[in-house]
C-alpha cells in the first residue's frame, strides 16, 4: 500500500470511528464474541483466539495501538486478508475493516465492558482444554495496563512486539516474540536474541537456515511461538496486501 493509500484509508476509517455509538457496539459484542480466530491463528496444536483491530492511528488519532510503527503500517496483514478494502464501486470501507475498527472502539470506550468480556470468553473457552491467546493479532497495545486475568488457568498468552522493552522478561505475563524492523541494527538484533526470539521478514519462498549463526524456524507454519525456544529467529516470508507487495525495508536491509 502506498503512503496515500493509506492516507486515503485512514480518513475514511476515522470519519467511521467517530460516527459509532457506544450503546450500540456494547450491544453488537454482548451478543457476539470480541474475541476471534483466523487461518493462521488456527495453525497449532489448541485452541488460539486474538483481539483484531486496527493497528498504528488508522482509526483514530486519539489513541497509537502500536507505538512503534514503522513502515509495516503500510504493509500490516491486517489488510491481507480482506475480500477487498473497499467495497467494490461503492467506495465504502469494507465489513471486516469495520468490525476491527468496531473492536477498537469498545476497547477504548467501553473499557471495562470490553475486558470483563474478554476474560469471560477466554475462561470459557479454557473449560473445553489448553488456549492460546494473542491479543494483538494486528496492534502492538500494552494489555498489562488492563485488568486481563493472565493468571487464568489452561491458558498461554503470547504476542509479537516492536517495543524492546517488553522483550525477554520473565516476570512478564506474556510470552514475547520481538518483531525486528528497519530502524534496528544487526548489534540491536543480537542484543535482543540473547533472551527473546525474534521475528524477522524474508523475501521469495524460501528461508534460510541461519541469520548470523542463529537457527531460523519457519514462523509461517504455526504460529504457537510459546513453545518455542528462545534465541532463534522466527522466519516469515513477505506477504501481499489487497493493494499488492509493498517494498519492506527491514526485508531490503537484513536479507
Amino acid at each position: 500500500m502506498t503512503p496515500k493509500q493509506y492516507q486515503n484509508l485512514a480518513r475514511q476509517a476515522r470519519v467511521y470511528y467517530d460516527s459509532l455509538n457506544i450503546a450500540e457496539v456494547v450491544k453488537e459484542f454482548t451478543a457476539s464474541s470480541i474475541l476471534n480466530s483466523n487461518t493462521k491463528l488456527k495453525k497449532g496444536d489448541r485452541v488460539n483466539l486474538g483481539f483484531e483491530a486496527t493497528p498504528a492511528t488508522l482509526a483514530t488519532l486519539d489513541f497509537n495501538s502500536c507505538e512503534a510503527a514503522t513502515s509495516c503500517k503500510l504493509t500490516c496483514l491486517v489488510f491481507a486478508t480482506m475480500t477487498a478494502i473497499f467495497e467494490s464501486k461503492s467506495g465504502k470501507l469494507c465489513n471486516t475493516l469495520k468490525k476491527r475498527i468496531r473492536r477498537l472502539f469498545l476497547l477504548l470506550n467501553a473499557t471495562e465492558f470490553c475486558i470483563q468480556k474478554i476474560n469471560l470468553e477466554i475462561e470459557s473457552a479454557a473449560l473445553a482444554g489448553p488456549v492460546a491467546v494473542r491479543l494483538n493479532v494486528f496492534t502492538d497495545i500494552e494489555w498489562t495496563r488492563y485488568g486481563i486475568s493472565f493468571d487464568a488457568p489452561n491458558v498461554t498468552f503470547y504476542d509479537y512486539t516492536k517495543i524492546k522493552a517488553r522483550a525477554g522478561h520473565s516476570d512478564y505475563p506474556i510470552d514475547i516474540t520481538y518483531s525486528a524492523s528497519e530502524r534496528d541494527s544487526e548489534s540491536d538484533l543480537l542484543e535482543v536474541l540473547r533472551h527473546s526470539r525474534v521475528a524477522m521478514v524474508f523475501p521469495g519462498k524460501s528461508l534460510p537456515k541461519e541469520w548470523n549463526g542463529f537457527p531460523v524456524i519457519d514462523g509461517d507454519v504455526t504460529d504457537n511461538r510459546y513453545l518455542e525456544p528462545k534465541s532463534v529467529i522466527v522466519g516469515l516470508r513477505q506477504k501481499a496486501t489487497q493493494h499488492g507487495k509493498t517494498e519492506n525495508k527491514f526485508v531490503k536491509a537484513f536479507s
